[in-house]
């Protein structure tokens, strides 16, 4: 499979910027959306809540910090702050944080204030060695459990003392190690990524869309629960080979539908972007309630697709390929209409965070927030380029990527309100 990533232009950094500190995360205004209604009703033993709409920005008194509270990260200098590739970051209950980074495969602490206090893990299969690295949660005051998906391996570390347990994940739980996320019981989930391996079907050319399975796994490794499968990402498959030897290049379709999920404390959240609609699950597998917003979906427009293709080929570190990439994006299909969203985060409240799907041009990732009964509270928006790691009580933490692509993580403030 080929993997690319993207890197947004400079252009689209300065519209973020400008455009986070018009919204300042309370709202410039209203977006003109009617009242939002939401009714709930049982099914068969399931919550059905349904609302009409999605609330305004900064609705119920929410707002976020325009700017960071603490940023970790740098361009150059100490290599103990130079960050590439964080796949995750939590925060402990004495404020220090844990940042998984693959491009040292070392799982990182820094002291409440940013300051680096020490690491953990290198490269190789042994005892404390990473192949990959992700931390996924915290079990007590300060013990961080952490996963390597290539050697599908549990550990469990505690910052002063290293690591003190491991595991190995039962194949019965697939091939795909792609975490999102852990219950309060330690048992992590897995799900949703694609992989093509030894034994594994062999995709025909074209638009492509297997299921994605979701099952998690105690600390042993042994299967906890499984969760089912909904709809996969749509991709765009091109097969060369024969005689069970096979290259393929997988690649995601502009305005791909896809599945989204997270994980944390009692809930684990489910659904696919084709429609508004999100289903919650307990730790057993139990499905306990469906939430879903009567969001009429945006059509996809040709220029919109124009757009998009534009900004991919800005990205390019290799100018020479522009040609054949805008090429492959212009014949592969796209969807009649954008997903209905694109990401979902679950915060140490129980409140489900639902990424909007971010349209070309725009400089802002906006979130809707969900109690955990199921009713839209508020709509808040961060600058893009971002990806939101783990949301507390007081605080959002994100790591961003500038154009040239350096990572910094940072936190922001948050005031919860109705």
């Amino acid at each position: 499979m080929i993997i690319r990533l993207e890197r947004r232009s400079l252009r689209r950094a300065l519209a973020a910027a400008a455009a986070w500190a018009c919204t300042a995360l309370a709202g410039c205004g209203p977006e003109g959306s009617s009242p939002v209604r939401t009714q709930a009703r049982d099914s068969a033993g399931i919550t059905i809540v349904e609302s009409t709409a999605l609330p305004e920005r900064g609705a119920g008194g929410w707002t976020l910090d325009q700017a960071p509270s603490l940023t970790v990260g740098t361009f150059e200098g100490d290599t103990l702050y130079q960050l590439y590739q964080v796949s995750g970051a939590v925060r402990l209950p004495d404020g220090r944080i844990a940042i998984s980074d693959n491009g040292s495969l070392q799982l990182r602490i820094y002291g409440p204030d940013g300051t680096f206090q020490r690491s953990w893990g290198r490269e190789g299969e042994g005892p404390g060695e990473f192949q990959s690295v992700q931390v996924v949660g915290v079990l007590g005051p300060d013990t961080l459990v952490v996963l390597d998906g290539r050697l599908r391996r549990i550990s469990l570390l505690i910052p002063e003392e290293g690591f003190v347990g491991q595991s190995t994940v039962e194949e019965e739980l697939g091939m795909t190690f792609v975490a999102n996320g852990m219950f309060q019981d330690g048992s992590i989930v897995f799900g949703g990524g694609l992989s093509f391996g030894p034994g594994g079907e062999i995709p025909s050319d074209g638009l492509s869309r297997a299921g994605a399975s979701y099952r998690s796994a105690s600390l042993d490794g042994t299967l906890a629960a499984d969760f089912g499968t909904v709809p996969g990402p749509e991709i765009f498959v091109r097969t060369q080979g024969g005689g069970g030897e096979y290259m393929i290049s997988a690649s995601t379709i502009p305005f791909a539908r896809r599945p989204a999920a997270s994980v944390r404390g009692d809930h684990f959240y489910l659904g696919s972007s084709d429609t508004y609609e999100i289903a919650a699950f307990d730790a057993t597998g139990r499905l306990e309630s469906i939430f879903r917003v009567s969001q009429p979906l945006t059509p996809v427009t040709r220029s919109e697709v124009d757009r998009l293709i534009q900004e991919r080929v800005a990205s390019l570190e290799d100018p020479s390929a522009a040609p054949a990439l805008r090429n492959a994006l212009r014949d592969m299909p796209t969807p009649p209409t954008m997903p209905a969203y694109q990401s979902l985060v679950v915060d140490v409240e129980g409140c489900l965070w639902v990424e909007d799907f971010q349209r070309p041009g725009v400089g802002l990732k906006s979130w809707t927030v969900f109690g955990e009964e199921g009713r839209p509270r508020t709509r808040l928006s961060l600058p893009a380029d971002n990806r939101v790691l783990e949301i507390g009580k007081d605080y959002v933490m994100a790591v961003f990527e500038d154009p040239l692509g350096v990572e910094y993580l940072r936190l922001y403030g948050l005031t919860r309100g109705n």
